[in-house]
């Protein structure tokens, strides 16, 4: 981790004539005003009219007309010379050096000092060096400076990794009793299970039981008690003697939630998740869809998007990219094969359409890696093919890169560090049981050692640095098998088997789990969904979505800011 950064402010035009004030100051030539540090013994000959620009508060002292504006001398006490030069050179240069030492009392001085540039700068260097450790004290310190940008992002990493936080944060214990409440109020704290803030209160309080267990009740009448499993306070009530030495603490916690149940109206409340399934288009019972599914994973439920104005495809690509779902290529039931781009704005809700792919592309395998979209393969109305082209969102552009090994369409892909992982697919003669590897840094495809079953209208994710290889046809039958390669050993492996046999079916990752939805078994479209526990190595099934469909496409959006919408409170509020 860099533990230096140099900031520059944009100013490209006036380059040269602060070079020039610059060495004015340094040369102590025509300065008319004088900062003194009485602990340092420090002095520094300035030009007031360029202390004045940039900060407030030397604006108020050189214009207020008393002895310090009149004399050009300010005693400034309780700031260091290093931390000085620093803030006198930004004045001059728009230059400023923080680093992991100074960012704290560098943030404080320009706090003190009005100067809201460099206050910001450092507050995006402390938030991009958050960690499960650090981030707790770096919002006390942000609240207490009311650093805008930084109570926020701070604020946010602790609701996204509390559990982790709570079990491993030192800093978690010496909360106060309404920074915890304040915590576990939020809506957006993201516990996959309500008995995770439950066993961190109860770890909070037992730090100091004598003194906090007076607390639980405000904690328990904000924690959803009611989402808690009835095996977690049956175990407080009977083991509280024989499995905790402080029993009689942890006795008074179950009293609590006892008398106080009927008084907690939030007991039942759901959590807003951190991500959000979306699936877009596929084949239904009736031909085409033309909507678009989201799904909750804290109430296990489905919603139909309000209004999906471009999802009428089928055997297309579905890309989420900075916040926005980008649908591409696929089919219709006008026989149309599409080379048409649209994208969704999460933050709008509104559609755009983009520049258009080079090729029409049904069956399209697509998805992002390093801020791009890539789009392989697919089938164009008379032809598959092999070509592959990059989406530049910065350019509004398509550009071609190398065409794969292979001809394939209705194959799977996955992206990780750097390169893309097609497999299997259909090549207009049989299915594959190819992968080949694409690296973005040399434009080039390279083999590797084949799946061990042919595969067409498969899936692919990465869990976990594995590229996890998932049902499919091949040639005969629909499949339930799973494959997994680890990247590092090079190695394929066999994984638990799906509960039911699917091909044409969207998979990807919510939460470090696997979840296929929907598809094709060989009968029927489908609408069952299950999901990969990659501990406990077991599928078990989730809520069906609405309307069953194959040919269906799939993204995970990561942004609990935007989530509420898509989610449980989403629906309410539109009712």
């Amino acid at each position: 981790m860099t533990s230096s950064i140099k900031y520059v402010k944009p100013d490209k035009g006036q380059d040269k004539f602060r070079c020039e004030i610059f060495q004015l100051m340094a040369s102590k030539n025509l300065c008319d005003g004088e900062i003194i540090l009485v602990e340092e013994q420090t002095r520094f000959q300035i030009h007031k009219v360029i202390l004045a620009a940039c900060s407030p508060y030397f604006r108020a002292i050189f214009t207020c007309g008393m002895k310090e504006s009149i004399s050009g001398k300010v005693v400034i006490p309780g700031i260091s010379k290093d931390i000085m030069t620093n803030i006198v050179k930004y004045a001059y240069t728009n230059e400023i050096e923080i680093t992991e030492e100074n960012v704290q009392v560098l943030l404080c001085v320009a706090n003190r000092l009005a100067i809201s540039s460099v206050q910001k700068m450092c507050e995006e260097f402390l938030a991009s060096r958050l960690t499960v450790y650090n981030c707790i004290g770096i919002y006390q310190f942000s609240k207490f400076y009311a650093c805008t940008i930084l109570i926020r992002k701070s604020w946010s990493f602790i609701l996204e990794h509390f559990t982790v936080v709570s079990k491993l944060s030192s800093e978690f214990l010496s909360l106060t009793c309404n920074e915890l409440e304040e915590i576990v109020r939020d809506d957006c704290l993201n516990v996959k299970e309500e008995e995770s803030a439950f066993l961190a209160c109860q770890r909070w309080i037992m730090f100091e039981p004598k003194i906090r267990a007076s607390f639980s009740k405000r904690l328990f009448q904000n924690l959803r008690i009611g989402l808690l499993h009835p095996d977690i306070l049956d175990k407080l009530k009977k083991n509280s003697v024989t499995e905790y030495k402080a029993s009689i603490y942890l006795s008074q916690l179950y009293k609590d939630i006892s008398l106080y149940l009927h008084e907690m109206p939030t007991i039942f409340r759901p959590r807003i998740p951190s991500e959000v399934i979306f699936i877009t288009g596929g084949y239904g019972l009736d031909g085409i869809m033309s909507n678009m599914e989201t799904y909750d994973a804290r109430t296990n439920q489905w919603f139909i998007l309000i209004n999906p104005a471009h999802c009428l495809r089928a055997y297309h690509g579905t890309v989420v990219l900075h916040e926005q779902i980008y649908i591409l290529g696929g089919y219709n039931d006008n026989n149309k094969y599409y080379n048409g781009v649209h994208r969704f704005d999460i933050a709008t809700r509104q559609w755009q359409e983009l520049s258009p792919m080079h090729f029409s592309r049904c069956y399209v395998a697509s998805t992002a890696l390093n801020g791009r979209i890539y789009a392989c393969g697919g089938h164009d109305g008379l032809q598959r093919h092999r070509a592959v082209e990059c989406y530049h969102r910065s350019s509004n552009q398509w550009v071609l890169v190398a065409p794969m090994r292979y001809t394939r369409s209705d194959a799977g892909i996955a992206p990780l560090k750097g390169k893309l992982y097609v497999c299997g697919g259909f090549d207009g003669l049989t299915s594959l049981n190819t992968v080949e590897v694409y690296c973005a840094k040399t434009d080039q495809w390279t083999l590797l050692e084949n799946m061990s079953t042919h595969r067409t209208g498969l899936s692919a994710v990465i869990l976990n640095a594995n590229l996890y290889i998932l049902g499919g046809f091949n040639g005969q039958h629909r499949l339930r098998s799973v494959e997994r390669y680890n990247i590092h050993e090079k190695k394929w492996s066999r994984v638990k088997p799906m509960l039911g046999r699917r091909s044409n079916f969207a998979a990807t990752v919510l939460e470090g789990f696997i979840y296929v939805i929907g598809g094709y078994d060989g009968q029927t479209v489908i609408s069952t969904v299950e999901c990969y526990d990659p501990y406990n190595r077991t599928w078990s099934p989730r809520a069906d979505i609405l309307y069953p469909r194959s040919a269906v496409s799939a993204t995970t959006l990561k942004s609990q800011e935007y989530a509420r919408y898509f989610t449980f409170y989403g629906q309410k509020d539109n009712t």
